[in-house]
């Protein structure tokens, strides 16, 4: 493992130009340590924190970053139940996204924490972020607090000031690979669970869309990290398939299925028929659909049909965009089982 970290240039930088040092609340987060939720001003309040949660010290269940799904961008759970700790739902520019994630981990001062925090149990506050510059995206999670229970789950809102001062560090200078893969706007994602790393390739699964199938995954490590920063090192250095390093453009169908096929009765006549395009007068007889994502997050269309067609269809360009024989014409059966 060391030789391949040896290869990423950032590996090689001193700890003050680390991500870790820039980011240290956000960086323990990732690596699924517990934060405490307020600044320790004497030994007795640093026991209080520590007894919260006994001599456990890690408390995230699995952290992950990149898009799963279109309304998934971060997540943080705990340990216990998988409950959500962090939640960001848009993807927006990575270096924001570390400041805002530090700003939800960062301790408060007791005395003058305006939430109130200390009311709730650790796994019951749920921090939200959206970007800076997205009014519409705040005022929409906003409204989430107005249904705050007395003791919880309580929901705090992040987001940074558009005048506010950037911090030092360059996310896309350090991350190069890593940040073109995490902002392409493709399912590019990595997941970190009890020591294990995965970088995942196409839409996540599931009704939360956080699973994942086994053909998903480009990456496998079981490796104690020892920073953040070291995490992402191994990303970097991980976006090879075949020996060949991969852009964001890359179309890699191979990871990639069509999901949540449902099967529809064969529509006996010509008058139960359905045009499939405004581009053409072309009916068919449709025995299957499926709807879905192709790999850049745009809808697709899968039909198949009485002929022994299937047909694939761009739904935002209103075109087909190719059609295959599966099976002899007039063998229905082959389609729907």
């Amino acid at each position: 493992m060391k030789e391949i970290l040896k290869s990423v240039p950032a590996y090689a930088l001193p700890k003050e130009q680390q991500v870790d040092h820039f980011f240290p609340h956000a960086s323990k987060a990732f690596l699924g340590y517990y934060i405490p939720l307020f600044e320790a001003t004497s030994v007795s309040d640093q026991d209080h924190e520590d007894n919260n949660i006994g001599i456990q010290k890690k408390v995230m269940g699995r952290t992950s970053l990149g898009l799963s799904g279109r309304d998934t961008f971060c997540v943080m759970t705990n340990r216990a139940n998988d409950l959500d700790l962090l939640y960001i739902p848009l993807m927006f520019d990575m270096n924001e996204v570390m400041e805002v994630i530090e700003q939800a981990w960062k301790p408060r001062d007791r005395k003058t924490d305006p939430d109130n925090l200390h009311m709730y149990r650790y796994d019951s506050i749920m921090r939200w972020a959206v970007p800076a510059n997205n009014d519409e995206a705040y005022e929409k999670v906003k409204k989430t607090h107005e249904a705050d229970g007395e003791w919880g789950p309580k929901h705090i809102l992040f987001w940074l000031t558009k005048d506010r001062e950037v911090l030092g560090f360059d996310f896309k200078k350090v991350f190069p690979k890593t940040y073109a893969m995490l902002q392409s706007g493709k399912y590019r994602w990595f997941q970190y669970k009890s020591g294990v790393l995965r970088i995942i390739i196409g839409p996540g699964k599931g009704y939360d869309k956080r699973s994942f199938e086994s053909n998903q995954v480009l990456k496998t490590w079981k490796y104690d990290v020892e920073s953040f920063h070291e995490m992402m090192c191994v990303m970097e250095a991980s976006w090879v398939c075949d020996g060949q390093d991969l852009s964001p453009d890359v179309h890699l169908d191979e990871f990639y299925h069509v999901v949540e096929v449902s099967i529809a009765p064969t529509l006996a006549t010509d008058s139960q028929c359905i045009v499939i395009s405004t581009c053409n007068e072309v009916k068919k007889l449709v025995t299957t659909l499926a709807l879905t994502d192709d790999p850049n997050g745009k809808p697709v269309l899968y039909s198949g049909h009485d002929d022994g067609t299937l047909i694939k269809w761009s739904l935002e360009k209103d075109v087909e965009v190719w059609s295959k024989q599966i099976y002899p014409d007039g063998d229905i059966g082959a389609m729907v089982s």
